[in-house]
């Protein structure tokens, strides 16, 4: 594993800087000009979770907030909740 809180050539936040307190986070701006969060992140390093969640300002707030016990299950749930936002912000 490459220990590293650079992000990874993918341009994912690494296990590591996860395991530092690293969020990696996307940001769009929704048409009704409010910003919505998506962030993968390791709340508490010692306990091996990872969290998603989606927290949408000036507008329905925290989606949905969802538990792994893997950084790969969190990974594969944090890439296709990231594309349905993409999609559902694209003009």
């Amino acid at each position: 594993m490459r220990l590293t809180t650079e992000p990874l050539a993918n341009g994912e936040t690494s296990a590591y800087a996860l395991t530092c307190g690293y969020v990696e986070r996307t940001t769009v701006t929704r048409p009704d000009g409010g910003e919505t969060w998506l962030e993968l992140w390791q709340p508490s390093p010692g306990n091996r979770q990872y969290d998603v969640r989606r927290h949408d300002f000036d507008g329905d707030g925290r989606r949905y907030w969802e538990a792994f016990d893997t950084l790969t299950e969190a990974r594969r749930f944090y890439r296709r909740k990231r594309t349905e936002l993409r999609r559902e912000v694209a003009p």
